[in-house]
Order: C-alpha cells, then structure tokens, then sequence
C-alpha cells in the first residue's frame, strides 16, 4: 500500500503517525503528494484530488479522508485496538470527536493556516475563524471531551488525539493568534505532543517527530 500524504498538512500527521507506532512502514510506502494531487494519474486514483489517500494492493483503488484512513489502519492491523478501542460506547465517542473535528472545528482553520500552501487567506476570515474557535469549540473540547481525561475520553491517547490535536497546531502558523493561557487546550496540546513522541512515534523515527507534530522545519 503507498500512503499519498501532504507533509506540512495536519490531516495527514495523525495516519503517519499511526503507520510508525503499528510499525507498518514494511506494508505501507508513504509518498510525498504535495504539487500532485491534480495530476492525471491521481485523480484517477481519487477524483476528490486530497490527501492523505491510501492507495491500497491489487485492484480495491483507495481509501481518502483521513479519519477514514486511520480506522482502516487500525481495523486491520495487529495494535491498532490500542488507538481504536473496541468498545462499543468509547468507539462511538471517538468517532463523534472526529466527526466534530471534521464539521466544526476545520472549517475555521482554513484562513488561519492555509497560507503555508500559498493559498490566499483572509485575516478577518482568519480572525472570525479564532474567535469561534475560542467562544465555542475549545469549551466543547474542555468541557465536554477532556472533561475527566486526560484526552479525549480516554486515559490514553486513541485515534480521536490524533485527529483533533494535530489539527491545532495549525493554528501556530498565524503569529497574531493565541491561546488563552485560562484553556486547558495548550495543556492538551502539550500532553499530546509529549505522548505522540513516547507511544506513537517509534524510537527511530524520533528525527521525524517534529515534523509529524508541525513543530519541525
């Protein structure tokens, strides 16, 4: 399988990040789509032109959506229960985390962030995107899904983690921007940055850890 990934994207981190902890670097290639994602030979392959994809063996096509990609992964992978519980009540939750991600939180991240893809942003878009960010859906992280763990339901990281947590680090590409030192949501972001790094990322790709997390070069 070859996983097509935009390096600086944060919807690919967390599907490398889960290759490296599942040690599948022998049955998944991770290539570098960045500038061709338009070309004939991967619209062919998903016509919707985004990345991450997992082109998959033989001739089942490919698999898009990153959330889509790390259940995939994890459901049909020795360790991936580990990120992708099967509990049917905190699976359930996890995947109403991501879903949340998907539909409320991305959307304002677009003008905050896409400007390191030489896409034009608008900083009262940009702005707007912030506020709404801090008056509504931090509290909904806080208060509701970090309420009594340290992540996201859970005492330990799972999929929902690495969807939600690489995601905001986005936000550090804008310099006007900044989290309020009275969230927990720096907290979160710190544990799971510290977490990525000791149980998701395996030892030898600790030269890749940055990268993975958007804190590199």
């Amino acid at each position: 399988m070859k996983l097509h990934v935009m390096p600086p994207s944060a919807n690919s981190h967390g599907c490398i990040a889960i290759v490296k902890h599942l040690k599948l670097d022998d049955k998944v290639e991770i290539v570098n789509a960045y500038g061709k994602t338009r070309t004939p030979e991967f619209l062919a392959m998903n016509p919707c032109h985004t990345a991450p994809t997992l082109e998959l063996d033989g001739d089942a096509g490919a698999i898009w959506e990153s959330s889509a990609i790390m259940r995939y992964l994890c459901l049909n992978n020795e360790g991936g229960e580990e990120l992708y519980p099967s509990d049917p009540v905190l699976r359930a939750k996890i995947d109403m985390v991501m879903d949340w991600r998907q539909t409320s939180v991305y959307p304002c991240l677009p003008d905050i962030a896409y400007v390191i893809f030489g896409m034009s942003c608008s900083d009262e878009g940009a702005k707007k995107g912030f506020a709404k960010l801090i008056d509504e859906h931090f509290k909904i992280l806080t208060d509701v899904y970090l309420k009594d763990t340290q992540f996201c339901y859970s005492d330990k990281p799972t999929i929902a983690d690495l969807a939600v947590a690489p995601a905001l680090t986005f936000i550090k590409v804008s310099h006007e921007l900044s989290f309020s030192s009275s969230l927990r949501v720096p907290l979160f972001l710190l544990i799971c940055t510290a977490s990525l790094q000791m149980h998701i990322l395996t030892p030898s790709s600790s030269s890749g850890t940055c990268q993975v997390l958007g804190e590199g070069p």
